[in-house]
């Protein structure tokens, strides 16, 4: 993560197509360091680039930081996977 100013940080790289990043725009995304612990950062998703990273194609999420996503238990898949802690609204 990085932060672009106080409100707004940079989530990358993911693995998934553009169209899929796309459609996470306008969603939330709780971070999470392990399962059993609450939300330790997370926010609104504003906006998607590709980017090179390990000569891949991955996806960099810019998002706006909302205090209410922090604190939020685990809520989705269990498995190697764990995007699914993005939520559409």
């Amino acid at each position: 993560m990085r932060s672009l100013s106080d409100k707004i940080f940079t989530s990358g790289f993911w693995s998934f197509t553009l169209e899929e990043a796309n459609s996470f725009i306008g969603c939330n995304v709780y971070f999470h360091n392990k399962l059993k612990e609450s939300s330790y950062r997370g926010g609104q998703i504003i906006g998607v680039e590709l980017k090179k990273y390990k000569n891949k194609e991955r996806i960099l999420f810019t998002i706006e930081e909302k205090n209410e996503n922090i604190g939020k238990p685990w809520n989705g898949d269990i498995s190697i996977r764990q995007w699914y802690s993005i939520k559409h609204n």
